[in-house]
């Protein structure tokens, strides 16, 4: 079952990125990578991450709802223990 916070996000234009648009998939992935950053998620190796999404589309829907499922488990400001 997911969360109210990871539902919410699924809902959102963040959880609706990868729906056909007319955009280039790579145009689309660097939308979804401006909006994480909008929200706060800090990304490295963008470029990684981008072939990586390239590779594996499917994983561009589930992003939102595992971020979302982060953001409650750890609020802004907490660090996971050591």
């Amino acid at each position: 079952m997911l969360s109210q916070t990871a539902e919410h996000l699924a809902r959102t234009p963040l959880g609706r990125v990868w729906e056909n648009t007319g955009m280039s998939p790579a145009f689309e992935i660097h939308a979804l990578l401006e909006r994480l950053q909008g929200e706060g998620v800090v990304c490295r190796n963008h470029h990684e991450i981008r072939d990586y999404l390239l590779r594996f589309p499917d994983l561009v829907e589930v992003i939102p709802v595992a971020v979302g499922a982060a953001q409650e488990h750890f609020p802004r400001g907490s660090s996971p223990s050591a």
